[in-house]
């Protein structure tokens, strides 16, 4: 069994994503089955983006 290539998302990719999230009735299993990534991905680009905009 070959393991699938490491996929690479763009900032603006992410930012648009965690935007997603402020949208009324989205929920982040709904934004990231959408978009083909993991929920726990998603958390945490929303982290990651909290965290630099505190910085």
């Amino acid at each position: 069994m070959s393991r699938q290539p490491r996929r690479h998302f763009t900032a603006e990719f992410k930012e648009q994503a965690v935007a997603r999230l402020s949208e009324p009735c989205v929920s982040q299993t709904t934004v990231a089955r959408e978009l083909g990534v993991t929920p726990s991905q998603l958390k945490g680009w929303r982290l990651d983006l909290a965290a630099a905009m505190a910085a």
